[in-house]
């Protein structure tokens, strides 16, 4: 087969969530498939960033500058969407991958012109797709609840977890304290710093920490609904307590979760909860809410917590950090499940679907 990829949210110096899925899809993609051909499109309204293009995985990758009413690559057997947009190229079957429905599910955690946006692609993802990728059962269900799409053409593939994570990554724990100086033992949150992440509702929780607590650090950059974020852990007399790194690089992630003695994680809604399965491969315990797919996710393996209580996520925290047994029985069952999660399991899953779509 032929296939196009659109690469396009790989342009940004800052690589979360839906980047290092493309990155890490990409790159299995390339062992996966030895006898296929991949053409990596970029829209050419990011032309600006194109220091940011990765370098083909291989040579059965090309790259292309794409843009609407410019005739896009020929040949093309399947144009794959993965950031939730479709990509339309002549003559190829439509796959696109979607990763959250909160802009259908909820009208607290962006901004109306941005839900509008969201809420039209998924409308046309629904109309023109030939295959739709969700990234959990639960957003394939709520997919399906809010458009009239037929079942058999939405199938769920679970994102995997990179081989970097994994208990071993906390030798690189030392350095990483030294340069955001983090002291004694912490716990973490990894991802965006925003509304739907409840992360008012986590420093409320750490306001009634005991004092000799571990720390939170809060890695990832500072989103929607929470630009005075930096005001409020002061106000809150939490300075010290609190640590905000900003936009985290991707590369440090696995020795940040492998040092930390928990991941909380009280999101509102997730699509899929990566951060959390990751969390299990570093072999440390997940304090999580049960909201959207992180009971999926997780399977079942975390600490429960309700996000709109802080006491809820407070004493979640404090069973995990007193409870050895409970936190070894965590870590072993954890590291099993994040274990069936590889990259190159979604790659060969995702290259089922482009053969059915092209079919």
């Amino acid at each position: 087969m032929r296939i196009a990829l659109d690469a396009t949210a790989l342009l940004k110096a800052h690589r979360t969530g839906v980047a290092r899925y493309v990155s890490n899809l990409v790159r299995a993609l390339a062992v996966a498939a030895p006898e296929d051909e991949f053409v990596l499109c970029y829209r050419l309204s990011r032309f600006s960033r194109r220091r940011y293009r990765i370098p083909p995985p291989s040579p059965r990758f090309s790259a292309r500058w794409i843009q609407g009413g410019w005739p896009g690559p020929r040949g093309i057997d399947v144009a794959h969407g993965p950031d939730a947009r479709l990509l339309r190229l002549p003559g190829a079957r439509a796959v696109t991958t979607v990763h959250d429905v909160f802009s259908l599910e909820s009208a607290e955690f962006a901004r109306e012109g941005f839900r509008k946006r969201k809420r039209k692609r998924y409308r046309e993802i629904a109309r023109s797709s030939h295959r739709i990728l969700c990234v959990s059962a639960w957003t394939r269900d709520a997919f399906l609840r809010h458009l009239p799409v037929p079942a058999e053409r939405v199938v769920v593939v679970p994102e995997g977890v990179e081989e970097a994570f994994r208990p071993e990554a906390a030798e690189g724990t030392p350095a990483l304290r030294a340069r955001y100086g983090i002291e004694g033992p912490y716990a973490v949150f990894v991802g965006q710093l925003s509304l739907r992440k409840n992360i008012r509702g986590l420093l409320r929780a750490w306001e009634g920490m005991p004092r000799d607590a571990p720390r939170l650090v809060l890695a990832g950059p500072i989103s929607h609904g929470h630009e005075d974020l930096e005001e409020e852990v002061e106000r809150r007399g939490l300075s010290g307590r609190v640590i905000l790194t900003g936009y985290f690089p991707e590369g440090d992630i696995p020795a940040l979760l492998a040092g930390a003695e928990c991941l909380v994680f009280p999101s509102f809604l997730e699509g899929f909860g990566l951060p959390a399965l990751e969390a299990m491969a570093c072999g440390i315990p997940v304090v999580c809410s049960d909201r959207g797919a992180l009971p999926e996710t997780t399977a079942g393996i975390r600490v429960p917590v309700e996000p709109e209580d802080p006491a809820s996520i407070r004493e979640g925290v404090l069973r995990v950090l007193s409870d050895e047994e409970l936190r070894a029985d965590l870590r072993r069952r954890g590291l099993l499940h994040a274990a069936r999660h590889r990259w190159s399991e979604v790659a060969i899953r995702t290259l089922r679907v482009y053969r059915e779509a092209a079919e």
